[in-house]
């Protein structure tokens, strides 16, 4: 490919692949059992990782979709019958952060008795 000078190089990121399904999944996992995770490739170049309780029936606990589009990482979530859309970050620590943070769910605000 040539460029001519003052070009912008476009770059295109590679797709999601096993090395960040295994990083996603060894963050999950550090929350505890209960998560599966795993890559779905649709096609190539279309990858979306998928978190997921290990028990199917459980209805209460969310299903989050991990994919990139251009630079940006999405993270959506299925919980029950109702899908949305949760955030999109530009770094990937960021996203690892925000699943920790809807896998934890709310912290319960704890009264401290005298």
């Amino acid at each position: 490919m040539m460029m001519r000078q003052g070009q912008p190089v476009i770059r295109h990121p590679r797709p999601l692949g096993w090395n960040e399904c295994h990083r996603l999944s060894a963050a999950v996992s550090a929350l505890g059992p209960g998560w599966s995770v795993v890559l779905h490739d649709d096609a190539p170049g279309n990858t979306t990782i998928i978190i997921q309780p290990m028990d199917p029936d459980d209805a209460a606990s969310p299903v989050l979709f991990v994919h990139r589009e251009a630079a940006v990482f999405h993270l959506d979530e299925l919980c029950g019958e109702t899908f949305r859309k949760l955030g999109e970050h530009q770094a990937w620590v960021d996203l690892v952060r925000a699943v920790r943070s809807r896998l934890l769910g709310p912290i319960p605000n704890r009264q401290t008795l005298h």
